[in-house]
């Protein structure tokens, strides 16, 4: 994340900052005005007029897909949780057409296992930029049970392709949520759009209007719109950390299902029990 030091995807620091950056715009606006004659400002028009419409039509277009795409990232994270949660609850499922080979409670309780282990620490380590390698190991032993699985009856030899099937699905949303989660803007991209809305708020600044309150106003009103814009790439294209984080709840209702009880966004003693009993593999 750009700046994490000042957690900017932070409601109470970046709405602050998007009005202290529209009151600097403003504050350049009238220093402007004081230093420069209205005549020299006059006489910019014909030029600054063209260079502003060309200038702001091309940050605008790049401003615009960038913020497409920041969206396009929080719902990918979004489709995700989803599908992660789901192939859970269908690996749990599926797991009752197997006790008969001892394997029911073991992929049962990996499951739940697993489940507890990422919504307790996957979205604090995501927003630290680390990995959950204790849920990849419990993942990884309910895989390797899964396939070790040896079906009895033609109804288990139908349905244990489509539990290997679910099982890798976990990881693969497992691997698509740290991938959200460590690749947001690049920095080359931050300083391309900051210095694209400096530089379309300084074009504003070659113009006159004798009524200095309606400029005043203008410029305001063009420092706020982009300003959103790059608060709204912020916070969209780091689905994982920040204030508008993306929902856990879709993996929650799985928590229910599993458990038979809802938690919210607490955690059960029990839970953390079970945590701390698990003996994993190295």
């Amino acid at each position: 994340m750009i700046f994490p030091h000042l957690e900017l995807d932070n409601y109470a620091v970046g709405i602050p900052l998007v009005a202290l950056v529209v009151a600097l715009a403003i504050l350049g606006q009238v220093l402007v005005k004081r230093i420069v004659s209205r005549e020299s400002l006059i006489n910019c028009h014909e030029v600054a007029g063209y260079c502003f419409s060309v200038v702001g039509t091309l940050y605008a277009v790049i401003l615009g897909l960038v913020v497409l795409d920041a969206i396009t990232k929080y719902e990918n994270a979004a489709i995700s949780i989803e599908k992660e949660a789901i192939s859970l609850i269908s690996v749990y499922t599926l797991a009752d057409h197997f006790k008969d080979t001892d394997s029911e409670a073991k992929i049962q309780q990996l499951s739940k296992y697993y489940l507890n282990e990422v919504l307790a620490n996957d979205w604090n380590l995501m927003n630290e930029g680390k990995k959950n390698f204790k849920a990849r190991n419990i993942l990884k032993r309910l895989i390797d049970t899964n396939n070790a699985i040896e079906p009895i009856t033609e109804n288990q030899k139908i349905i244990l392709p489509i539990l290997i099937d679910k099982s890798l699905s976990i990881r693969e949303s497992s691997r698509a949520r740290y991938n959200q989660a460590d690749n947001g803007i690049s920095t080359v991209e931050w300083i391309a759009l900051l210095v694209g809305g400096l530089v379309t708020i300084m074009f504003t600044y070659f113009f006159n209007v004798d009524n200095s309150k309606a400029q005043y106003l203008m410029t305001g009103i063009i420092t706020l719109v982009i300003s959103m814009n790059l608060y709204i790439v912020l916070l969209f294209a780091e689905p994982y950390t920040g204030d508008f984080i993306a929902s856990r709840i879709p993996l929650i209702q799985a928590q229910q299902i599993m458990d038979e009880t809802y938690y919210g966004d607490g955690w059960s003693l029990e839970n953390e029990r079970e945590l701390s009993e698990i003996r994993l593999v190295p």
